[in-house]
Order: structure tokens, then C-alpha cells, then sequence
């Protein structure tokens, strides 16, 4: 065998190796996320477990955070056009906020109440800042398939629950 060729299939192995040991860690970040119980604005334990089986966006938000403001609407309408896909919105608010929120805003999907700690549990997701807001877009099998950091933006929103599946209602 020539060296190139011996030092190309020794770096694809190495490739592969890294690739696969990746995927086992994201799986087990992503186990920790399913594993999160957290209340809603009425304090009712809402394990996330529940929505599995479908595609699932979750969307961490503040009430004080405008890009998170700013974006909710239109998560909302997405939640309309895309009943296929399952939405969770996990404010980091005290409960009374998340529930004035919920009906000033007719949301659509379910919000529960996180501390900022849950954003630690899902750092390793795609958000090693803690910042918001903060959306992961899950297929049906539970892996994470896409993910933003910042307000999502409407066009790559509809283009990626397109691509884990959902047909858009008209």
C-alpha cells in the first residue's frame, strides 16, 4: 500500500472513530434534555418526555428578552402552520410572568418554567453561552437536527420543519 493512501485510510478511521464517539455524547446530552420534568405556569410537573415520538422544537425564552419577544409570534404561528411538529417554549421566568405571557400572547404550544440552570443541562446542545434566545429543533427519533442561537429566522424555520418532515397546513 503506498503511503498516501495508508496515512488517507488511517485519518478516515480516526474521522470515524471521532464522528461515532460524537454522536454517543450528543445522544446522552440529548437523553439529559428528555429527562427534564419541569412545571408549567399552573405548576403541573410537564415531564418533556411526553412529546417524544414526533418532532419537537423547544425554544428556550425570557420575558425580558427582546429577541426572544420579538420572535414568539411568529414561533406561534409556526405551531399553526405545522401541527405535525410538537412546541415547547421553557421560559426562564418566574411562573405568573410565563402565564401573563401565555395569554397576552395566545400561545399556541405549551410553556413551562425553567431556572437558568436548564440552560446548563443543554450548553452542550449548541449553547455553550447560556444566551437567549435559544431554539433546538428534534426529529422524531429524540436527536437534536437543528439548532439556533439567537431569534430564529422565519424562512429557515419553516425551511428546516420542512426538512424533518412536517407539511405545512394551508
Amino acid at each position: 500500500m503506498k503511503p498516501a493512501r495508508r496515512v488517507f485510510l488511517l485519518a478516515a478511521g480516526a474521522l470515524a472513530l471521532t464522528t461515532a464517539c460524537g454522536r454517543r455524547q450528543a445522544a446522552q446530552e440529548t437523553d439529559a434534555l428528555w429527562a427534564l420534568v419541569l412545571p408549567d405556569a399552573d405548576g403541573r410537573e410537564q415531564p418533556l418526555a411526553q412529546w417524544r415520538g414526533a418532532p419537537l422544537l423547544v425554544n428556550f425564552w425570557a420575558s425580558w428578552c427582546g429577541p426572544c419577544r420579538k420572535e414568539m409570534p411568529m414561533l406561534a404561528e409556526m405551531a399553526r402552520r405545522f401541527p405535525q411538529v410538537r412546541f415547547v417554549g421553557i421560559g426562564l421566568d418566574r411562573a405568573e410572568v410565563v402565564a401573563l405571557w401565555r395569554k397576552a400572547q395566545q400561545t399556541p404550544y405549551p410553556l413551562l418554567v425553567g431556572k437558568s440552570a436548564v440552560l446548563d443541562e443543554v450548553a452542550a446542545l449548541g449553547n455553550p453561552a447560556r444566551a437567549l434566545p435559544f431554539t433546538l429543533l428534534l426529529d422524531a427519533q429524540g436527536a437534536v437536527f437543528r439548532v439556533w442561537l439567537g431569534a430564529v429566522p422565519r424562512e429557515a424555520l419553516q425551511a428546516a420543519l420542512q426538512d424533518v418532515g412536517a407539511k405545512p397546513q394551508t
